[in-house]
């Protein structure tokens, strides 16, 4: 899947534009501050229905004006055409014309993966940032993965409600919990099960990226890390975990066991990265996590993805950049926001759009 036109309305800084692209992908040429970011941001809104750098969607609307509106015209094995209109904090998603009530229904649609510098998060930063990364990979592999994913968040919730209240003392039991426990178990070995049949798929495939980027050759692990041990049986292990951390969980008043908790297990030659990897290493094993997901979205799904980049490069030696950049090409179609435009084209045939002369056509 390309994306061969996008149409913005009073969108960031963009009053009215049309912009056509080719199926490899474009530079987005500028200073900073010139609408490459926001461009990126159009794109990612039409495949996930949200923007990567704010909830609030007034900030989307232009100053001045009161709605905006983003249009794109997909290419590939099938023909999409998706529009997201907003006014007064009011979002209707169209798929070839037909609203859909959900964002179930667009997620999934187009595979497209973002990668900034802010990725290194992803190894240096908590747990939650690569729950999210493995469960966006699995959302867009599996539509099943993301109904038990929501459903598990709202069982959840309603599982820590009672322990909250039981320990605020607004409760004197916690009776009703066995209900929500037993389905938390059941929802949550299935993500678990899903989670673990990638695993080797994707380490193989990370770790391959990362050998490839990375003059050292150091040897990258990437790995399940449960919040419980479990056997063969998951649902068994999960439930004996739940039993047997009940009075923890009635002091914190909150649920400790489950996928909630899990997470992914990243090592340099058998040392956590986190703790014991360079700057510069972590860097380099953010950007083969993003770009593994993309080849494995490729692989898996048999449909090219989209890729967006901002800057994430700027921090990589010229060697590494040259490696990342026609890795990425041979993915998908790739849109590359960068300052550095004259020095990445000489990587990559990519076409180059300069974002300040074409916003003042």
């Amino acid at each position: 899947m390309y994306l061969e036109k996008i149409v913005l309305e009073n969108f960031r800084n963009y009053t009215e534009k049309s912009l056509s692209f080719d199926k490899s992908g474009s530079f987005l040429c500028g200073k900073n501050g010139c609408g490459k970011t926001n461009l990126l941001e159009s794109i990612y809104i039409l495949s996930y229905g949200k923007s990567f750098r704010t909830m609030n969607l007034d900030e989307l609307v232009m100053l001045s004006k009161d709605f905006f509106r983003i249009k794109g015209s997909f290419n590939g094995a099938v023909k999409k055409k998706i529009e997201f209109r907003c006014s007064v904090d009011k979002k209707k998603i169209f798929i070839n014309g037909v609203e859909i009530s959900n964002l179930k229904e667009l997620i999934g649609t187009i595979a497209l993966i973002f990668l900034s510098l802010n990725d290194i998060n992803l190894i240096s930063g908590e747990p939650s940032l690569r729950r999210r990364f493995l469960d966006s990979l699995l959302s867009l592999l599996f539509p099943d993965y993301l109904a038990d994913l929501l459903d598990y968040r709202r069982v959840l919730r309603q599982r820590n409600k009672i322990l909250y209240l039981r320990k605020i003392g607004r409760r004197d039991s916690t009776a009703g919990i066995e209900g929500w426990t037993e389905e938390l178990i059941q929802i949550g070995s299935r993500i678990i099960k899903k989670r673990l049949s990638i695993m080797k798929d994707l380490n193989k495939c990370v770790s391959f990226y990362y050998t490839l980027f990375s003059p050292e050759k150091d040897k990258l692990s990437v790995g399940y890390s449960p919040s419980f041990q479990f056997n063969e049986n998951i649902d068994e292990s999960f439930n004996d975990s739940i039993r047997k951390r009940r009075d923890e969980e009635l002091e914190k008043g909150m649920t400790l066991t489950g996928p909630h908790r899990d997470d992914l297990l990243i090592t340099i030659n058998e040392l956590p990265m986190r703790k014991f990897a360079s700057e510069g290493e972590q860097r380099t094993c953010a950007i083969s996590l993003k770009i593994a997901k993309a080849s494995f979205l490729k692989n898996k799904r048999k449909d090219d993805p989209i890729l967006l980049i901002d800057e994430a490069v700027a921090e990589l030696d010229i060697i590494r950049t040259e490696k990342v950049l026609n890795s990425i090409t041979e993915i998908g179609q790739c849109f590359i926001a960068t300052t550095k435009c004259e020095m990445l084209r000489n990587m990559t045939s990519l076409k180059k759009i300069d974002i300040e002369n074409e916003k003042g056509k």
